[in-house]
């Protein structure tokens, strides 16, 4: 078996490659590399273009001497991958892929021949009813997804020991990590995140969202106070200059510059930093409202601590923001106790908060696809093999003999009557395995119309309950559209204060899922009478009023929550 490996993680944006020790306790990390990720390559983990893919990769190799070995595992992340939570009964743990195999059918309203089938024990429980038993989470994916990385393994000339899924890479990674307590892990990348929570090791909740730093980025090029237009050219800005403030609840007040940073920033890039900072909110917000539903949960196990990998531990200042908004203590991954991390020694250093899930994925892979596993069943199956053709040479041999055998005919008749006799016996069974059939394909069809009546807007009643309780009576709605996914108001209001208190009582509402402010905009204008005549104060001058109008984005239907780290909701 390889003492070394290359772990690969292929992202929609780049591709991260790892050369290390293979299943060590304390593994050491002799060389890294991140490249891009072709373009149209790959599509929600599927390799589309397997022979670019290839290219990249192994130009990565060669030119930064990762030749040392021939073996590689791969970490796959893909919204296709089904993952579901189940109670296990109180089993061996070398038993229990069995029993997860053999029930697989069960856990997911699809068909799952087509699928490999893996599992993960995320803990034994200790106590209360269920002392004994064990959660698992169980995964299913496309045997087309694990066929694509075994061939690419190919054309890049390695030999495949291992796929993993991303968000167990992750949960591996971070198992024996200090602090044990309840930490909270970012993999930020560039059009969506991982959320992951962990205590003492165990993983108590996963979630995909389909928020990253790609439209941050984007309104960082949107910028000209920036001095960039291209998206790259903001990418390499962020990474070393921070284009965020560190909080958004005074971001309208231009005169608030509370930052270090920004004590010398010109009105254009303090204004250009609002603009992205509101930008990163769709973001925060959602990261928030996994918390929320979290802290609904486990009430006695607050998140303590925020580790924030992937791409966005790259992006200046973002850390700062998620902790100011979030109100807890949030950091960039910089070191890990298991890893023995080393620097590149040309400079192309990376960080070792982007390569968490190829750390991962070498400690203990879910197994979509295990070397081991395929040997062994192809001995077991050229033995087979072997075995039917001694058994075709007897029943020959046998059958040679009977020509000569008075006694073939009452031997044939006899094994006749009793196979009649064990068709007989197990009628009844026929009979209730159809039927639990019938019910299952009813149970399939009924699912799968739910699923097709449900609609966005039955929501919309809720929200609008919501916003006759709980607007404050100050918010006066002047406009309001809806669509399937959210709602756009129009609000007026007396000054900015009152706006922000605004924004913060929307984001209490349980109809919504997420807000997002769009704009904010100080009116001032005459008041004339009836006449149409202005109004004159005692002074002589014209009576004025002025008030503040701000656009909020209510996404009031949950539809971007996945059950795990991009896995799909059954």
């Amino acid at each position: 078996m390889a003492n070394k490996v290359l772990s690969i993680e292929i992202g929609s944006s780049v591709i991260r490659v790892c050369l290390l020790d293979y299943k060590k306790k304390n593994p050491k990390v002799y060389r890294h590399v991140t490249v891009p990720t072709p373009v149209g390559a790959i599509n929600d983990g599927y390799l589309n273009d397997i022979d670019a893919l290839s290219s990249a990769i192994t130009a990565a190799i060669n030119e930064n001497n990762m030749k040392k070995t021939k073996y590689v595992v791969f970490t796959a992340e893909s919204s296709k991958i089904l993952t579901r939570e189940i109670i296990v009964p109180p089993l061996k743990e070398n038993m229990i892929g069995n029993y997860v195999k053999t029930n697989s059918s069960e856990y997911f309203p699809i068909e799952i021949s087509g699928h490999q089938v893996s599992h993960l024990v995320l803990e034994r429980i200790k106590d209360g009813e269920d002392a004994g038993k064990s959660r698992v989470l169980v995964m299913a994916a496309e045997r087309e997804l694990v066929d694509d990385y075994e061939q690419l393994a190919m054309a890049c000339d390695l030999t495949l020991l291992e796929l993993d899924y991303v968000g167990n890479s992750i949960i591996q990674a971070f198992k024996n990590e200090e602090p044990l307590d309840r930490v909270m892990i970012l993999k930020v990348e560039e059009t969506q995140t991982s959320i992951s929570i962990l205590y003492d090791g165990n993983l108590l909740l996963q979630r995909s969202i389909n928020y990253g730093i790609g439209e941050i980025i984007q309104e960082v090029a949107n910028r000209p106070a920036f001095g960039v237009s291209k998206y790259d050219e903001a990418w390499e800005l962020v990474k070393r200059k921070t284009c965020v403030r560190g909080s958004y609840s005074n971001a309208t007040a231009v005169q608030n510059k509370t930052d270090a940073d920004e004590k010398d920033d010109s009105v254009e890039v303090f204004e250009a930093k609002k603009a992205v900072t509101a930008a990163a909110m769709p973001f925060i917000n959602a990261v928030m409202r996994v918390l929320d539903f979290y802290n609904s949960r486990s009430m006695d196990k607050n998140v303590e601590q925020i580790f924030v990998c992937g791409m966005g531990g790259d992006f200046s200042g973002l850390s700062k923001l998620i902790k100011n908004e979030v109100g807890i203590k949030t950091n960039v991954l910089k070191k890990m106790k298991e890893i023995e991390w080393v620097a590149n020694d040309d400079g192309n250093d990376t960080g070792l908060h982007n390569y968490a899930a190829c750390f991962g994925a070498t400690f203990a892979p879910v197994g979509f696809y295990s070397k081991e596993a395929v040997d062994k069943e192809r001995h077991q199956t050229n033995f087979t093999g072997v075995s039917i053709l001694l058994g075709v040479l007897t029943l020959t041999l046998i059958a040679s003999l009977g020509f000569l055998s008075s006694t073939a005919y009452g031997d044939a008749k006899n094994e006749n009557e009793r196979l009649l006799a064990l068709q007989a016996k197990y009628a009844a069974s026929e009979k209730y395995f159809h039927k639990f059939e019938a019910v299952q394909k009813t149970y399939e069809e009924v699912y799968t119309g739910s699923l097709m009546v449900n609609n966005p807007n039955d929501n919309l009643l809720n929200f609008f309950a919501e916003l006759e309780q709980k607007l404050p009576a100050d918010a006066i709605v002047i406009e309001l559209a809806s669509s399937n996914d959210f709602a756009k108001i129009t609000l007026r209001v007396a000054d900015e204060d009152v706006a922000t208190s605004v924004v913060d009582k929307l984001r209490t509402f349980e109809s919504v899922m997420n807000v997002n402010t769009g704009g904010l905009e100080v009116v001032s204008k005459e008041l004339v009478g009836p006449d149409g005549e202005p109004l004159l104060n005692e002074d002589g001058t014209i009576m004025k009023e002025s008030y503040v109008e701000i656009s909020v984005y209510c996404f009031y239907f949950p539809s971007e929550f996945t059950v795990a780290t991009s896995g799909k909701e059954v």
